[in-house]
Order: structure tokens, then C-alpha cells, then sequence
């Protein structure tokens, strides 16, 4: 690779053959979309008009949209949308920034920040994932005012500084990050049928709607009590004493937050070593152990995949009373507990009891070799989830590490 001259900017270094201009110079306007009350002019057909909501890092959402009535819109025919303005979120994600496109041309927005920038000098694309970079980030939130409600406003974003390359570089760019976002994209929407797909089997499998070739027996009726003893765990109160906590021979300590969204596992380190000190007063469990949790996100349920302590606010189970496959039980108290935490008191932080835990009924199939298929056609369907997950994740930072390097000119195509 040739190397790379670079000369001093109110940025970083960037290369010589870049300019560092003010977003208001490159852009034939700046605009904030409309601003006055516009819920009287809602029709189910109208005028397409977005807001802060709709706005997402190098998309727009359109899911979930508003129409305008017509006569209304007519009174700001100056805020309609250009393909390729840029969008730029003034709450929720302030400078949160995508592209208008062509389909939606002359649709409104509703106080969203609007720029049209000048096509024979920036390529709107490569403009968004600059806005949407850590560079780009950093300006926003030193640019925000307001109270509770943060928010960016025309005047300053006029000012935010855009390291510029030559424009057929900045088409380069773009179509590089643009190709990684789809790759990305498409993963999203791999992973997300994939979930739909795993959902539907377990409705069938897990009910015994649907059995696997050479089962046939008829499933049995269990409470919780009836297949296994349970316990909670336990914390010495009060809470938040630095007597609890490090130390040498700290052990890891589980609380709801570290039992994983799905896959049945904790988190690889738990938030929590507790001390020596504490474990006397805690409860311990060994590796393997079936967890769920009773409060706050309720249901969430872990094999442990190392020994640790656990907090009062999960069930532990242990001393089987039947034959039972731990990945299925693991998917069969999921699956209970999905339906009981709807019914659960509280608020925003739920509780299950001890009593109507206990009256919780699971239907299982006898067989202990018809639960191992079960689980593991289920298990399999989580792994490839897990497996699609990782590689969107390495390439999340694929695209990171390419953002960093071609925005800062450190890498030239």
C-alpha cells in the first residue's frame, strides 16, 4: 500500500488531498421538518410524514408510519423531502442520521432536522456514516441542549465539521460500508426467521402435538413439585456492604441480570465475585444446575455452565424426582413460564411467588429418550442461531474497524 500523506486539520490528521468543511457549506440547506402540532391533520391516507422514531443509523424505518392530510401539507410544500437529503434525529438518538430514499420523495417529517447536501461535492451516504461514526457521535453529544429532552438544532448542526474526501472516493466509501450493512442486514433477517421457525417447532414439539418417529406413548401431568425439590438462593443483607464483595477466592455470584436472554446459559462472568465472607452466607450451586428466574425479567432459565452462588431471586432446582432430560426441562419451564409471567403481579419489577410456582403443571412425555430428541432438535436450532449471532457480531466490528480506517483516510480505496 503507497503511503499516506497527512497535514494537520481541526479533526485528526487527514490525508492531503481531503478538506475538512462545515457541514452548512456543503449543503444547500438546513431545515427542521415541521414543527407545528400536526395530530388534527392525521388521515389513514395522505401524505407520508416521519419522525424522530422512524430515523435509524443508515435506514429508514418505515414500519411504522403517519399520514398527513393533504390540505395540511400544502401550507409546507419548503420542508418536503429530496431523495437523498439526509435525516438527521433531533431526539430520542440525537444525530442519529439516514438516507431519504426515492420512493419517499416529497414525503414530510415531523421536527426531525433535514439537509440537502450538494451532490457535485458530497455523496449523501458517505455523509450518514460519517454522522453515524464515533467522530460523528462525539459532536452530537457536546452539540446537544435542553433539559430532560436533549435535542441538536439547525444553527449548530450547520457548523459540524466533515473530513471530505475527493467525491468518486467518498462514492468508494460509501459502497464499501453500504455492502458490509447489507451483509449485516441480511443476517438479521436470517436470524430473526430462524427464531420463527424455532418457535413454531417448540409449540409443536413441547406440547406433543407433533412426536418424533417412534414415540407413542401418552404424556404425563407433573407439578414443579412433582419432578424435582427447589430452593432459592440467598444474599446476607443488607446489600451493598464491601464485606460482601472480592477479595481473594472471590466466587462468581448469579442474579437475574446474569442469566442470558436465551440459550439457556449464564453470562460468561458474572457482574458480581462474591467474598469468602459472603459464600458462608449465600447458596451454593455446582455446574449443571437448572436456575429460572422469579423476579423482575421473569423466566429467564439457565443449565449453569460454572459452579457459583446464587441470588435469592432465582429458583434452584435439584434432587430429581423423575427421569428428566435438563435441556428439555430447561425448555419446558421457558415455554411455562412465557405464558405465567403475563399473569404475574407487579409492575415494572414482577414477582412470582413460592405458591404459584409450585402449582405450575408441565406436561412431559415418560420416555427420557423421547425428551433427549426433543431437546436436542431444539438444541441444534439454537445452535446455528448462536453460531448466524457470532458472525454478525464479528461482522459488527468488521465494519467498526473499516468505519475508523476509511473515514480517517487511513486506508485509501
Amino acid at each position: 500500500m503507497a503511503n499516506i500523506n497527512f497535514k494537520n486539520s481541526e479533526l485528526d490528521p487527514i490525508p492531503n488531498d481531503w478538506e475538512v468543511k462545515a457541514l452548512g457549506e456543503i449543503t444547500a440547506r438546513i431545515t427542521v421538518g415541521i414543527a407545528n402540532s400536526a395530530t388534527q391533520a392525521y388521515t389513514d391516507n395522505g401524505i407520508v410524514m416521519f419522525r424522530n422514531q422512524n430515523i435509524k443509523q443508515n435506514y429508514l424505518d418505515d414500519t411504522d408510519l403517519v399520514c398527513i392530510d393533504e390540505v395540511f401539507e400544502s401550507n409546507y410544500q419548503n420542508k418536503r423531502l429530496k431523495t437523498g437529503d439526509l435525516l438527521i434525529a433531533r431526539t430520542g438518538y440525537p444525530g442519529t442520521t439516514c438516507v431519504v430514499p426515492a420512493k419517499y420523495e416529497n414525503a414530510q417529517t415531523f421536527t426531525t432536522l433535514i439537509a440537502t447536501p450538494n451532490k457535485y461535492v458530497a455523496e449523501s451516504s458517505f455523509l450518514a456514516f460519517y454522522m453515524n461514526s464515533p467522530l460523528g457521535k462525539m459532536f452530537f453529544e457536546s452539540a446537544q441542549i435542553g433539559g430532560a429532552q436533549q435535542n441538536v438544532n439547525a444553527h449548530t448542526l450547520e457548523t459540524m465539521p466533515i473530513p471530505l474526501p475527493p467525491l468518486p472516493e467518498q462514492r468508494r466509501i460509501a459502497a464499501a460500508l453500504s455492502d458490509i450493512d447489507a451483509l449485516i442486514a441480511n443476517l438479521d433477517a436470517l436470524i430473526d426467521k430462524k427464531r420463527l421457525i424455532k418457535q413454531a417447532t417448540m409449540q409443536q414439539l413441547l406440547s406433543g402435538k407433533k412426536r418424533i418417529n417412534g414415540f407413542c406413548d401418552k404424556w404425563v401431568e407433573y407439578t414443579i413439585e412433582d419432578i424435582a425439590e427447589y430452593r432459592r438462593g440467598s444474599f446476607p443483607q443488607p446489600y451493598g456492604l464491601s464485606q460482601w464483595y472480592g477479595g481473594p477466592n472471590a466466587y462468581p455470584f448469579v442474579q437475574v441480570a446474569d442469566v442470558a436472554n436465551e440459550g439457556f446459559r449464564l453470562n460468561n462472568k458474572t457482574q458480581q465475585m462474591i467474598s469468602v465472607l459472603a459464600q458462608r452466607m449465600s447458596v451454593f450451586v455446582p455446574k449443571g444446575t437448572v436456575l429460572v428466574t422469579l423476579q423482575g425479567s421473569i423466566g429467564r432459565v439457565a443449565i449453569t455452565q460454572y459452579d457459583s452462588y446464587v441470588d435469592r431471586t432465582l429458583a434452584i432446582f435439584e434432587n430429581y424426582k423423575i427421569k428428566i432430560d435438563k435441556s428439555f426441562f430447561a425448555y419446558k419451564l421457558s415455554e411455562t413460564f412465557y405464558y405465567e409471567a403475563q399473569k404475574a403481579p407487579g409492575g415494572i419489577i414482577k414477582t412470582i411467588t413460592k405458591d404459584a410456582f409450585s402449582s405450575f403443571s408441565l406436561l412431559l412425555p415418560p420416555s427420557l429418550a423421547e425428551q433427549t430428541a426433543i431437546s436436542k432438535i431444539l438444541s441444534d436450532m439454537d445452535e446455528e442461531i448462536s453460531l448466524l449471532e457470532a458472525k454478525k457480531e464479528k461482522y459488527t466490528h468488521l465494519k467498526q474497524g473499516m468505519m475508523s480506517e476509511l473515514l480517517s483516510g487511513r486506508i485509501r480505496i
